[in-house]
């Protein structure tokens, strides 16, 4: 569903200052807009990056990693959008929330975690990880863990849903097609082009000044 630009402001938080210095910078984890028409997906993204953004509980980190951490799960985050909504309906629920952490419950929907995991042996050295907490376990049981930023997609699903409804936005179809967004080994070949192409014209750079003549010497390399 397309938004108003007033619409997404509502469902970020943002003012249009933040929105333009947002946008100027690019650190947008999902480009809010095509041909004017704002989407739905792209606010719930910044709402998962500014959470690890302004996290107090540790993850506080600048925007510009946040919003790389949320771009590089967004496709995983479709695909797991049955399982968020899923998990989402059960915790807006009061009643099923206290059955839920009482753990008299039969199988509920988990929540689906979100974010990075920082693993010794990985390509780059970290992935990202979208997920239940039983499937984050698994993978960690498996590798050397350096570090896990992850934040709670289903609760934000929870307040993003509350936060739709008070502005009267529809966002029960929010997902896009996930084929429109890359798969993790896309992206890392994307990511190993981009460094290889800085290491390349890093090197160029230094062979370049140790080939030039020493400076102060008039070009004859000769002291006087």
């Amino acid at each position: 569903m397309a938004l108003k630009r007033a619409q997404f402001l509502a469902l970020t938080g943002l003012d249009i200052d933040g929105h333009t210095n947002m946008q100027r910078r690019d650190v947008y984890p999902v480009q809010p807009s095509y041909e004017r028409a704002y989407n739905a997906f792209a606010a719930f993204a910044y709402r998962l990056s500014d959470r690890l953004a302004q996290s107090p509980d540790g993850h506080g980190m600048n925007r510009v990693m946040a919003g790389n951490i949320i771009r590089d799960c967004a496709r995983m985050l479709i695909e797991r959008a049955d399982d968020i909504d899923a998990s989402a309906e059960m915790f807006a629920d009061a009643k099923s929330w206290r059955e839920y952490a009482s753990g008299d419950y039969g199988a509920p929907a988990q929540a689906i975690l979100a974010g990075r995991l920082v693993l010794r042996g990985v390509k780059l050295g970290y992935q990202p990880f979208v997920g239940t907490p039983a499937e984050l376990a698994a993978v960690l049981s498996e590798h050397h863990a350096i570090d896990v930023i992850l934040t709670n997609a289903t609760a934000h699903r929870v307040v993003f849903n509350n936060i739709a409804q008070g502005e009267g936005i529809d966002v029960a179809d929010m997902w896009p097609d996930p084929s429109t967004f890359p798969t993790w080994d896309e992206l890392c070949e994307e990511y190993a082009g981009t460094w290889n192409k800085i290491v390349e014209e890093t090197y160029a750079r230094r062979r370049e000044q140790t080939e030039s003549p020493a400076r102060g010497n008039g070009g004859d390399g000769e002291s006087t």
